[in-house]
């Protein structure tokens, strides 16, 4: 004869909700609103153009130091 398996019972875990959005959405002040709008329109400086090596056909590759300057 089989012995019957004892069950255990599940436990039941409870967990709260949490709301990831708020119910109202304050909308950004003046002064904020006038930032961003500043901020989205400038323009990207443009990156120094910092030369890595220099190519002539004639001669192998050399690196330039960075304390030598053309």
């Amino acid at each position: 004869m089989k012995n019957p398996r004892k069950e255990k019972p599940v436990p039941v875990i409870q967990t709260a909700q949490i709301k990831t959005t708020p119910d109202k959405i304050k909308p950004p002040s003046d002064e904020i609103r006038l930032r961003i709008e500043a901020v989205k329109q400038r323009q990207a400086q443009p990156e120094p153009d910092i030369k890595q090596f220099e190519y002539d056909p004639d001669q192998p590759l050399h690196l330039v130091s960075k304390d030598k300057k053309n």
